[in-house]
């Protein structure tokens, strides 16, 4: 049965630095397109759990997608930022930019 499984598929982790004092960037939106569509998640979402502070990575299942188009934050500031997209199967580590 395990060898049946399809190991071909994409993915993306996206793991963010905010600024002093919500350094995890709890609160923060990651919106990922692809040519297939677009995912959104929330950092720090605990997904139902009780008594759970949740996860500060995102983790997004591409499927066939390759590429990715562009990923968009919503940072808990409320400023937004988007990077161009790239190549799938990765780590993206972003930190917030400078209001300076």
């Amino acid at each position: 049965l395990y060898e049946s499984i399809e190991r071909d598929r994409h993915w993306l982790e996206v793991g963010l630095t905010g600024p002093r004092g919500n350094r995890p960037a709890i609160g923060a939106s990651v919106r990922v397109r692809t040519a297939s569509g677009t995912q959104v998640q929330a950092v720090g979402h605990a997904e139902g759990s009780v008594r759970s502070s949740g996860h500060y990575r995102v983790y997004f299942g591409l499927g066939d997608e390759a590429r990715i188009d562009s990923v968009q934050l919503a940072w808990p500031d409320g400023s937004l930022q988007e990077i161009e997209g790239g190549a799938s199967d990765r780590l993206l580590t972003i930190q917030q930019e400078s209001k300076d």
